[in-house]
């Protein structure tokens, strides 16, 4: 259930607006079947008809007496308006009935009702037909200046309709709305970001692709300051932000890619990508000592500007950066502070194979974890989303199935305790860490099909144990994401992957995507460039001439 209040000071305009067709004033949300289903005593209206123009006139009227007798003013308006409405699509309409006890309940809840020495408020409940995205839903508009002239307080009214709502989806059986806790749930893109994603044609909005690369290099990292180096290998711009003390200690970050349109780089920070991928979250999933800060802070870089701790000239102003310079200062430009970390190296095909069985092995462990115990299950979601990102940035030129499971299992693995020190009881610590530096940095062959099929399947049957962790805690709306959206798009990616034909069309051009050859410019700054003239065959030679680790989890602790 969705609430949303807005504030105003003309309570009859406000009713003319409710009974009218709502064509003029919200397109693509007219109204039908209009009805008052529920009122305060005072307010003498007929309830479940159409009312006419003059009985319109006349309840706006009645509602705004209290202020206009009294000639109380409020500075944002002394008409308090919410509606409500249910998800169009899966939710039940409820009844008349049902929508009145809500109104009621809200009433109350908000205190608008009379009480011990408070005199209620005027209120009335409308009720429109369908919405154009098919939400059932009701209007209630309330008078905050009471029958004796003082004045209601809204005081935290968004919290306590938020509690209200949870009490309605639990009543009624409605869809539960993630995230109305505080910190569960990742921030959706803004209308302005999808239609700027529209616009320059992109798959997903620039904050969800950063999000997927964010959490896929920090899956595979088993220190911070190899995940600043996944993050500029990726062709990001990795930005620190440091505490008011001094640059030596960084307390966060940003990211950012190259612009589409070639305007002002936008930088995101990592928290608001998703809750799990703050820099303090990550940093307890590593659990680094002081020596592994030292080097992170040497691979973040420091301002040469001095005193300097953030990008804020001044208060609420911040630089702007175009992308040649972001790129030099914080991105794949800088050069990094060591050569050869784990990044670099290479792993032999035959570990897409072992890769799947480490996954089976991480499900058969997952059935001694507590179906209550949330901050393990998150980890696991999030240690399986970490994977798949990493597979889809190496397998989805566009992101397609992968990064739609990666995406669903991402959002089981938010919440306010995100984040622990260890693994999941039971589950070896580094195990999925070193699963994701597979993901990037095994050699792709004609013969990994098979080895594909395998992975997937056993990431399948982690989402369905997730799934059946969420049922257990009572968290419907989770566990269905799970079982429709993450099942069918990982059942269509083992579809996709699970052909030769397929392996055989992805090789050429992931072999011509890992090729780097790299040049130093005279200030010995590692530049990566990936030449189109790689042909399978060199892959092989390509490779040899690296290092091939054994199978070992990566460096740290953690997923």
């Amino acid at each position: 259930m969705i609430a949303k209040v807005t504030r105003g000071s003309d309570m009859p305009h406000l009713i003319r607006y409710l009974f009218s067709d709502g064509a003029q004033e919200a397109k693509g949300n007219e109204h039908e079947d209009q009805r008052v289903i529920a009122a305060d005593e005072s307010v003498d209206v007929a309830f479940g008809v159409m009312l006419s123009s003059g009985e319109q006139t006349r309840l706006g009227l009645v509602l705004d007496a209290p202020s206009a007798v009294y000639g109380t003013e409020i500075g944002a308006g002394h008409v308090w308006h919410l509606s409500l409405a249910t998800k169009g699509g899966s939710d039940r309409d409820l009844s008349d009935e049902e929508w009145s006890e809500v109104v009621h309940g809200v009433v109350a809840q908000l205190g608008f009702d009379s009480g011990v020495d408070q005199a209620p408020c005027r209120w009335v409940a409308v009720r429109h037909g369908k919405s154009a995205n098919e939400n059932d839903h009701i209007h209630l508009a309330v008078n905050l200046v009471r029958e004796d002239g003082r004045v209601a307080s809204t005081s935290n009214d968004f919290r306590k309709l938020s509690r209200l709502c949870r009490d309605m989806e639990a009543r009624y059986g409605l869809t539960v709305v993630e995230g109305r806790v505080k910190g569960t749930a990742i921030p959706a893109p803004k209308r302005a970001e999808l239609e700027k994603a529209e616009r320059l044609g992109r798959g997903d909005p620039e904050r969800i692709e950063l999000a997927r690369i964010v959490r896929a290099a920090a899956q595979a990292s088993g220190t911070e300051d190899e995940f600043v180096r996944r993050l500029r290998d990726a062709d990001l711009a990795a930005k620190p932000r440091y505490d008011r003390s001094g640059t030596h200690r960084v307390v966060g970050y940003s990211v950012a890619q190259e612009p589409r349109d070639g305007g002002q780089v936008v930088f995101f920070a990592g928290g608001t990508l998703a809750r799990d991928l703050s820099l303090p979250a990550l940093r307890r999933q590593w659990n680094e000592a002081q020596g592994g800060r030292l080097e992170a802070a040497a691979e973040w870089g420091q301002y040469e500007r001095t005193g300097a701790t953030s990008d804020e000239l001044r208060p609420g102003r911040y630089r702007l950066y175009e992308w040649r310079e972001a790129a030099a200062e914080w991105g794949p430009g800088r050069p990094a502070s060591i050569d050869g970390g784990p990044e670099r190296a290479i792993y032999d095909p035959c570990q897409w194979h072992e890769a799947g069985q480490r996954i089976g092995g991480v499900v058969r462990s997952l059935a001694d974890v507590a179906l209550d115990d949330t901050v393990a299950w998150r980890r696991a979601a999030g240690d399986a989303a970490g994977v798949l990102a990493g597979l889809s940035g190496r397998l989805e030129a566009v992101p397609g199935p992968i990064a739609r499971a990666s995406d669903v299992l991402a959002k089981s693995a938010q919440g306010r305790d995100t984040g622990g020190a260890t693994a999941p009881a039971g589950v070896p610590s580094g195990t999925m860490r070193t699963v994701a530096a597979v993901m990037a940095q095994a050699q792709i062959t004609d013969e990994v099909a098979l080895a594909w099929q395998l992975m997937l399947t056993e990431l399948l049957r982690l989402a369905q144990a997730i799934q059946q962790a969420h049922l257990a805690r009572a968290e419907t709306g989770q566990a269905g994401r799970l079982a429709d959206e993450a099942r069918s798009a990982l059942d269509e990616a083992r579809v996709q992957l699970g052909s030769s034909q397929r392996v055989a069309e992805l090789v050429p051009a992931l072999v011509e995507a890992v090729r780097e050859e790299e040049e130093r410019d005279e200030r010995g700054t590692v530049r990566r460039k990936r030449s189109s003239a790689v042909r399978p065959e060199e892959y092989a030679a390509m490779a040899a001439r690296k290092r091939s680790p054994q199978w070992e989890p990566a460096r740290g602790s953690g997923r």
